[in-house]
Formats: C-alpha cells, sequence, structure tokens
C-alpha cells in the first residue's frame, strides 16, 4: 500500500525511472488494497460488536453503561484490578455477577 501510495503520488518521477505502465497498474493495486481493508475491518467490527457470542444478539452495555464484573474481568482485567484499587495479579475468582459501572 504505501509503495503503491509513493507511485501515485509522484507518478512522473516513477515513469521516468520505471515503465510508464506501472503507473496505472499501482492505481489498481492501490484501490483493490484499499477496499480489501476496508472490508476486513467492517467484517470483524461486524463480528466482535454483533455477532460475537459473548454479547449476540445484542449489547446492552453502550446504552446502560453498565457491564458484568465477569465480563469485565474477561476483557478488561487491567482496568478492573484499577477501578477496585488491587494489583493485576490478585484478580482471581470473587464476585462475578455483580456490575461494574
Amino acid at each position: 500500500m504505501v509503495l503503491t501510495g509513493i507511485v501515485l503520488i509522484y507518478p512522473t518521477a516513477v515513469a521516468m525511472l520505471l515503465p510508464g505502465q506501472l503507473v496505472p497498474a499501482a492505481k489498481v493495486a492501490h484501490s483493490n488494497e484499499g477496499l480489501m481493508a476496508f472490508l476486513v475491518i467492517t467484517i470483524w467490527h461486524i463480528y466482535n460488536a454483533h455477532l460475537n457470542p459473548d454479547v449476540f444478539p445484542f449489547d446492552t452495555c453502550i446504552f446502560t453503561g453498565k457491564i458484568s464484573r465477569e465480563r469485565m474481568q474477561h476483557e478488561h482485567p487491567l482496568e478492573l484490578a484499577r477501578i477496585e484499587g488491587q494489583p493485576a495479579g490478585e484478580m482471581v475468582g470473587g464476585d462475578a455477577h455483580r456490575e461494574v459501572g
């Protein structure tokens, strides 16, 4: 992506050093790489935010601001330790159903 971007920024300089057909090829490759990156990020977000078994069918914490202690311990152990004022190594067991937030 970086190399094709440089070719697109400086097409005349690249055409002086390399064959001119490289510039249109770089444009096609650059747009295809961008589309692929967009699709990967979009699919990744859809799975993690909506289809992940931990939050399916709907994650209500975006509206309530509350998350279970069990989920907090699983996904954000360092933040939970900071909230509870404990060193991160002591986060084992405990009241798994108390809500944090």
